[in-house]
């Protein structure tokens, strides 16, 4: 009588499980990349959270710099911790890792100092993943990766090489016209001069038909004063510096590297 067996052979047995061995194996390396890629969002996420703050530092610094900027090799030297629980809220521990400076020889013009942000990732291949998530910034300085240490640079705001806000009153005299002197700050290149008046009026009870504000420049400063038109028939532009018995004033903004 013959004997039928419905079971696999070991031939068979093998092949499933060798089958189920690779099944397995892939999706554990499925897991850890889906691991390792959120790993880096977040670390990419951390980069990124510092840059925008900088950036909002810049804008919120009346002499518009960087936190801790200052030239030589230690300029914006513990940028982080200055930021921390002011912008963003890192442990103290995270946040000393990170090693920040401010180079003003890596790119030339108003985006300079340029800041870089520097932290070690343990190895490569994490670094390369977390920099193929920041954002390019210029050809010649997009992030780079060094031994497991990722460094992303941040361009400073247009306006970059320093500006300078505040207030000028106009009770000087001025080339012959009654009005203000703003100083020049530093600057290695271009200087723009912004100026509004914080009252238009005139001097003879007829109205405003017109106004400009004449810029004399100097070699460290510029005089600057109020010429009104009136609606008085036949009228030309007069020079004006008090509204009201109160000295004019005017609000400026001055950048430098011919930035707005």
């Amino acid at each position: 009588m013959n004997k039928h067996s419905n079971g696999f052979t070991l031939i068979e047995m093998s092949l499933v499980i060798a089958l189920m061995v690779g099944m397995a194996l892939f999706a554990v390396q499925e897991t850890v990349n889906d691991y390792e890629l959120k790993v880096a969002e977040n670390h990419a996420m951390d980069m990124m959270t510092i840059a925008n703050a900088a950036v909002s530092f810049v804008y919120d610094d009346a002499d518009y710099n960087w936190p801790r900027q200052a030239s030589g090799p230690d300029g914006c030297d513990g940028l982080v911790a200055e930021l921390n629980n002011k912008y963003f809220f890192f442990k103290n521990a995270d946040a000393n890792d990170f090693t920040t400076t401010c180079d003003a020889t890596l790119y030339a013009g108003s985006f300079s100092p340029v800041l870089k942000i520097t932290k070690s990732y343990g190895s490569d291949k994490m670094a390369e993943i977390i920099s193929g998530l920041l954002p390019a910034v210029a050809l010649s300085l997009n992030a780079t990766v060094d031994d497991g240490d990722l460094t992303m640079f941040v361009l400073k705001p247009r306006g970059g090489e320093g500006s300078k806000s505040g207030v000028a009153i106009a009770d000087q005299l001025v080339g012959g016209a009654m009005g203000a002197i703003i100083e020049k700050p530093a600057c290695a290149s271009a200087l723009k001069l912004f100026v509004k008046p914080n009252a238009i009026c005139s001097n003879n009870g007829f109205g405003v038909k017109n106004y400009r504000i004449k810029q004399n420049e100097q070699v460290t400063e510029w005089w600057i004063h109020l010429e009104v038109d009136t609606t008085k028939p036949f009228s030309s532009y007069v020079n004006v510096s008090e509204c009201d018995s109160d000295d004019i004033e005017f609000e400026y903004r001055i950048s430098c590297g011919g930035g707005g």
